[in-house]
């Protein structure tokens, strides 16, 4: 398989500017991810602070660093799912931090896809009702169910539509997370360890998939101790530093 996006990470400066993917074609409005001066602080403890990144449609963003030290609090608050302490995060326009409840509930329902490791999907639906839950604004519930036929095809889950999602296992899981991606197809996919349960060969079928989205203008932000993974994205935030400065560069390391 080819991947277009595949290579190591740009070197960037602490203050980072993912760069873009190649041009994407229109689909409404796609504005950059801005993150200004974003940190975290638990008690007494500052998980990370002094995070600055700009990443451009089309582009991919890793965040790696040991067990603990921040790097699913990080996606949290870039989908808004949980506030920072200090700093912004914006997407398409709309400030997470402050956004009123209907409008994080928007963002989370058009603008930002979320692929967790546990909890992306209702263990008693059927993998087409997990498929099929989104509800991308302006596509009809025919192309909608179109895309998620082609989505499973090509994530090698064609014929598994009626099973039901707790019966499969991990791998499959995290690729029925993946399928429920390419029909959402949103301008923000924030994706923790998207790839821990599979195989080298599942894996390729994630990123093939994150790839389509990229190609469309979607920026992906995972967290990942996979160096594979860190080398498809453009740039690697480091976290855990004794200094506690979330760093962009380009190392694939899990540490800094």
């Amino acid at each position: 398989m080819t991947h277009p996006h595949r290579g190591r990470p740009t070197p960037v400066p602490t203050t980072a500017t993912a760069p873009p993917g190649p041009p994407a074609p229109s689909r409404g409005p796609t504005a950059p991810l801005v993150v200004a001066g974003l940190g975290l602080r638990t008690g007494r403890r500052d998980l990370w602070r002094g995070l600055d990144l700009t990443a451009e449609p089309g582009a991919a963003v890793a965040v790696t660093g040991p067990n603990g030290s921040g790097k699913s609090s990080l996606l949290a608050c870039i989908a808004g799912l949980r506030a920072p302490t200090t700093g912004t995060v914006t997407v398409a326009g709309t400030d997470v931090g402050t956004a009123g409840s209907r409008a994080l509930r928007r963002h989370l329902r058009e603008t930002c896809g979320v692929l967790l490791q546990h909890g992306s999907l209702v263990p008693e639906w059927t993998v087409h009702e997990n498929v099929d839950v989104v509800r991308p604004p302006g596509v009809s519930r025919a192309v909608r169910r179109a895309r998620g036929q082609d989505a499973l095809r090509r994530l090698e889950l064609d014929g598994r539509g009626d099973d039901v999602t707790g019966h499969l296992s991990g791998g499959e899981q995290q690729r029925v997370a993946a399928a429920r991606l390419l029909v959402h197809r949103p301008a923000l996919v924030v994706a923790d360890e998207p790839t821990s349960a599979l195989d080298p060969a599942g894996r390729e079928l994630v990123l093939d998939a994150l790839d389509e989205l990229r190609r469309e203008g979607t920026v992906v932000v995972v967290a990942t101790h996979d160096p594979v993974v860190a080398e498809w994205c453009d740039v690697v935030v480091e976290l855990g530093g004794a200094d506690q400065v979330a760093r962009a560069g380009s190392g694939v390391s899990s540490g800094a």
